[in-house]
């Protein structure tokens, strides 16, 4: 394989559903050293074991590339929870140096990386609503917190350039060709709507070994479905992974490229990460200020200096048809703090309220109620909105009538 690598792109490689078995030492080592040959990157789309067995992760770390400094950055996936050893799962491959995503995001190589497991529950207008029974509604609100999760994690980022890791797939566009009865359990509509919020440069996931290679999200983000099976069949004359180049940032071109050879510098990122603390009142003066964080918990609205629709009483009359815990949800920014430049919000004072992107001089008073998009859950957001469209309000379009 002829390497032409350039300062000017980072070269990642990506692929999914390997699915090592106990008796599958020697077989993944070509792959992979086809992997390191051409990659400065490795992303693992989930179901890296056959069973999720502690035994079957061993042998796959020892398949991974020996004595190349490849970063490799991993979500696990369906199959890596099936026997209930996944905590170790993740933790032999930790040790091996494998980065493991489970609603965190990273830095490597000054690209950003986010990624969740996912979960399923369907697309579209037959995407699974929180209705009937309550193992349904617990179907459903598993989606919604790997949603959630997912959300949080691209709200940390600040890189240029991102990619989002899944196992699940977010668009109904990738799962084609897989029969139409499983589409549902194949991934789900919810994990689209925090791609969208948050642009990412593209997005990777596994799961559907029979599915279609390529689709996009309804903000033209692409998605990539790099399940290894699928790749072997529809490209059995080259690796079968997925390549993408993405544009180095400019800082890191001269003399910052590693070619694979040494460990490209990175970073998990956490809620509770702050600069050390001598630097921290002259680096961030005031740190929280206007920014959204994505909805880190259901209870925002009982943190010191939030307030909810609640707690407005005018809101709370304007708003007369929302339930109490639908209003505690709905975060109204203090009078005095600052909104985040280039966020969506809007104003409950405006009738009918509008989305706006706020400047960064845009500060909350009085005559405003401004409610940040990134702190409200998708379909209260769109209900607040105008929306109408019972598929976007979480309401089943499939409602039982007895």
């Amino acid at each position: 394989m002829t390497d032409s690598r350039s300062d000017e792109v980072v070269r990642i490689a990506a692929v999914g559903d390997i699915h090592c078995a106990k008796t599958a030492a020697g077989t993944l080592v070509p792959l992979f050293a086809q992997i390191a040959e051409w990659a400065d990157i490795l992303l693992l789309c989930g179901d890296l074991t056959d069973y999720g067995l502690a035994d079957e992760a061993r042998v796959l770390v020892k398949e991974l590339p020996a004595g190349v400094k490849l970063p490799i950055i991993a979500v696990l996936g369906n199959h890596d929870y099936e026997s209930n050893e996944q905590a170790e799962v993740r933790k032999i491959l930790t040790d091996a140096g494998v980065i493991v995503l489970d609603g965190e995001s990273c830095e490597v190589g000054g690209i950003g990386f986010a990624g969740v497991k996912g979960f399923a529950g369907g697309f579209g207008r037959g995407t699974l609503g929180a209705w009937g029974e309550a193992a349904v509604k617990g179907f459903v609100q598993e989606a919604i917190d790997e949603a959630l999760r997912l959300e949080t994690a691209l709200a940390r980022l600040r890189t240029p350039q991102k990619i989002a890791i899944l196992h699940y797939a977010p668009i109904r566009a990738t799962v084609e060709n897989e029969p139409l009865e499983i589409f549902p359990f194949l991934g789900c509509s919810r994990l689209e709507e925090p791609l969208n919020r948050y642009p990412v440069t593209a997005v990777v996931h596994g799961h559907a070994h029979n599915g279609s290679p390529e689709g996009r999200t309804a903000a033209g983000i692409p998605v990539y479905n790099v399940s290894l099976p699928l790749l072997r069949k529809l490209y059995p004359d080259r690796p079968p992974f997925l390549r993408l180049e993405v544009p180095r940032p400019p800082s890191l071109r001269e003399g910052g490229h590693t070619g694979g050879t040494e460990p490209m510098t990175g970073k998990i990122y956490h809620p509770e990460d702050k600069h050390p603390e001598p630097y921290q009142q002259d680096l961030n003066p005031d740190a929280n200020a206007g920014q959204n964080y994505g909805l880190v918990d259901p209870h925002l609205e009982k943190k010191e200096g939030r307030r909810s629709a609640y707690d407005i009483k005018e809101i709370h009359r304007r708003l007369g048809d929302y339930h109490d815990d639908e209003l505690k949800r709905i975060i109204v920014m203090p009078e005095g703090s600052r909104l985040e430049q280039g966020a969506t919000y809007i104003d409950l004072r405006a009738t009918p309220p509008r989305e706006f992107t706020a400047n960064g001089d845009m500060v909350a008073t009085a005559e405003h109620w401004y409610v940040p998009k990134g702190e409200v859950d998708y379909p209260l957001w769109n209900r607040l909105i105008g929306v109408t469209d019972p598929a976007r309000l979480d309401q089943a379009t499939h409602r039982p009538s007895n």
